[in-house]
């Protein structure tokens, strides 16, 4: 509820395994007198590099708080939050960038073989590359055009690559 006119629904439908199959807000249109949606939780799906995201909802001072759970198929499981605020009849997110604050991988990141990490999620720009066997420390999530990003730390130096990466790295536990 954000004020007496701006109350919500949030559905969530699991399927048989947990998945959810619906993950949304939605709205009572008292003209039409219909449920309307009015944010999706999760647009990305495993072909953009995740699967199997959950996420709880909260309001807090005019702003939807919404914690994610998503297993990106380069990491395993992380935890995010993207926080949005309602305006003009419309969910907008205040920053597509998250920190991670929590992982299900023990400690850094270990690469499989060499990977180019780039400046700006989304770009072709290199900010580095690193050898088989060298160890980046996960930092943020980001989504751009419907695709996450996760950018790493390598000693002082940061760089994106997509969520969607298989097999980059050691040790990484992927289920369901």
């Amino acid at each position: 509820k954000f004020s007496a006119k701006e109350i919500f629904m949030y559905i969530v439908d699991a399927s048989d395994n947990g998945d959810p199959t619906v993950d949304a807000i939605y709205h009572y249109n008292e003209n039409t007198k219909k449920l309307e949606q009015g944010l999706v939780l999760d647009t990305v799906n495993y072909k953009k590099g995740t699967c199997h995201v959950y996420s709880t909802v909260k309001v807090s001072n005019g702003t939807l708080k919404v914690t994610y759970m998503g297993q990106m198929l380069a990491t395993g499981y992380i935890k995010w939050v993207y926080e949005y605020n309602y305006k003009n009849g419309k969910f907008v997110l205040k920053n597509n960038t998250a920190k991670i604050f929590r992982k299900w991988h023990k400690g850094n990141f270990v690469a499989n073989k060499n990977i180019t990490f780039y400046k700006k999620a989304g770009t072709t720009k290199k900010a580095f590359t690193i050898k088989q066997g060298t160890s980046v420390k996960l930092q943020k999530i980001k989504t751009v055009k419907n695709t996450y990003y996760l950018q790493f730390k390598y000693g002082k130096k940061t760089g994106w690559i997509k969520a969607g990466k298989t097999n980059i790295f050691k040790d990484v536990v992927l289920v369901g």
